[in-house]
């Protein structure tokens, strides 16, 4: 069993190592973050996160993909996004401490590495370049974002 753990945690760090917060990194910076979570995986399917719950996990995707949806008054769902292995959800909940803002869901099987807001946050305050980066790469989605509504506007 020690050695599928291993294996596991191997596979994570490859993974991880191609998210643009922890690309190029020392190895130490993603032992730490495993060290602070777990790994689950969930069926296809599986409702994650809730648009308005409070959010106490942040999400690293392993393995499979998640759409992050909103629903209209009506029930219409909208998808903002499709993330893929290497990519993370639920930070913004764990960063600001408010409900979170879209609903994801499994689309196939996935696997994460999953941390709770506790760990972390000691994980960030301890290593200030993931910090850093995590600022940067909240910043380039708000960017993004911008640049969306921007050209919804100019639909108009």
């Amino acid at each position: 069993m020690m050695d599928d753990k291993k294996d596991v945690f191997a596979r994570a760090q490859v993974v991880l190592s191609k998210n643009p917060i922890f690309s190029g990194l020392e190895e130490f910076y993603l032992e730490h973050l495993m060290e602070k979570g777990e790994v689950r995986s969930y069926a296809r399917g599986t409702q994650l996160i809730s648009e308005g719950e409070q959010g106490d996990e942040v999400f690293f995707i392993l393995s499979g993909k998640a759409r992050v949806t909103l629903y209209g008054e009506e029930g219409r769902e909208i998808v903002l996004a499709v993330l893929k292995e290497g990519d993370m959800f639920g930070e913004m909940s764990i960063i600001d401490a408010l409900p979170r803002s879209a609903s994801v869901e499994a689309i196939g099987a996935l696997e994460c590495l999953v941390v709770e807001k506790a760990g972390f946050i000691e994980y960030l305050s301890r290593h200030h370049r993931v910090y850093i980066r995590m600022f940067a790469y909240i910043t380039g989605r708000l960017r993004d974002a911008t640049r969306k509504i921007g050209g919804l506007a100019l639909l108009d």
